[in-house]
């Protein structure tokens, strides 16, 4: 035997086990030994491995279901992020460790190294004395969400620790992203919050109680400072809608558009039904960044002549009219 291998104990009765009894039912004697393989790679890789169910299919020649079914549905094996490992296992490897200094080091390093030495349960109940959320939260922010954040899949949806829990990520919402499985098992170390880019690309905003309160303040901050002391005559919002090609970053589209003088806003809002008007097809139209940033509502409009009113059909221009004489204003 090679010297860098190690005998690990296997019960004897271990097919009287009440979770090994369930799994024979469901998957047969070749469930079990698929089961015993996934074991010792286990052991292998010091008790660590990632759920690429895929990938753990092709090396034991089985199906990507049976493995997804052995792995998850028996209570066999801890699951934590992308990563899994066993209990059985992680208490095996530490008796082996009184034994032999390297792989008590290995043993340590499984699940993260610390100076507690902690478990996994350790680890959760410190994050959960950070933060923590209940089911039905989390249902919600899967609801809101409805897809993998990072690729957009709909389909098998997981929970993902943004900052994983054995790197002293917490289990609050700040901390939680809905992954499909796929991305989160090819996570590794990365501790990106595809959150806020799905908010941008869907043009929504992620409800504070997903944030943290660092972040939700320093939002507030910004804003604060941005539109104190400044009334804006017309919302971005009003701009985003007449002007009807919804590109861009909204971020950077709303300062720009703060920045502008109240004349400029005004002048910009009666210069877009005319616009539309000589280039009806929105994909023609200049990206509203470029439209800002060119200001170009002060570009003359080849071909366009000033209709009298009572023929004048643009809806976006009625409608406009309507709003700034409801606010007391008028159009020139």
């Amino acid at each position: 035997m090679p010297k860098d291998t190690y005998y690990f104990s296997h019960d004897y009765n271990c097919r009287n086990d009440e979770k090994i009894k369930r799994l024979l039912r469901k998957h047969g004697m070749s469930g079990y030994g698929i089961f015993w393989s996934i074991v010792e790679d286990l052991y292998n890789n010091s008790n660590q491995l990632m759920l690429d169910y895929e990938g753990i299919a092709y090396d034991l020649r089985s199906d990507i279901d049976t493995i997804k079914s052995i792995i998850n549905d028996f209570d066999l094996f801890m699951i934590e992020d992308n990563m899994f490992g066993s209990k059985s296992i992680e208490n095996r490897i530490q008796e082996r460790s009184e034994k032999s200094s390297k792989a008590r080091t290995s043993a340590l390093s499984k699940w993260g190294n610390n100076t507690n030495q902690a478990k996994r349960s350790e680890r959760l109940t410190e994050a959960r004395k950070k933060a923590t959320h209940t089911k039905d939260e989390w249902e919600e922010m899967r609801l809101f969400f409805g897809e993998c954040v990072k690729c957009g899949n709909k389909e098998d949806l997981v929970k993902d620790h943004i900052t994983p829990i054995y790197q002293g990520g917490s289990d609050g919402l700040d901390n939680l992203q809905p992954l499909c499985r796929k991305c989160n098992a090819s996570k590794g170390a990365d501790s990106t919050d595809y959150r806020p880019v799905y908010c941008d690309k869907n043009d929504c905003e992620m409800p504070s109680t997903y944030l943290k309160m660092s972040a939700i303040k320093e939002r507030k901050g910004k804003e604060i400072k941005e539109i104190k002391g400044k009334e804006i005559n017309i919302l971005f919002s009003d701009f985003w809608n007449l002007y009807d090609k919804k590109v861009g970053e909204r971020n950077k589209l709303v300062k720009k558009w703060e920045s502008l003088s109240d004349a400029d806003r005004k002048n910009i809002m009666d210069y877009i039904p005319k616009y539309k008007l000589v280039q009806s097809d929105k994909k023609y139209r200049k990206d509203p960044q470029t439209f800002l940033n060119n200001k170009s509502w002060l570009d003359e409009l080849v071909g366009f002549e000033e209709p009298k009113s009572a023929i004048f059909k643009n809806d976006d221009f009625e409608v406009y009219k309507k709003r700034q004489q409801e606010l007391g204003k008028t159009l020139n």
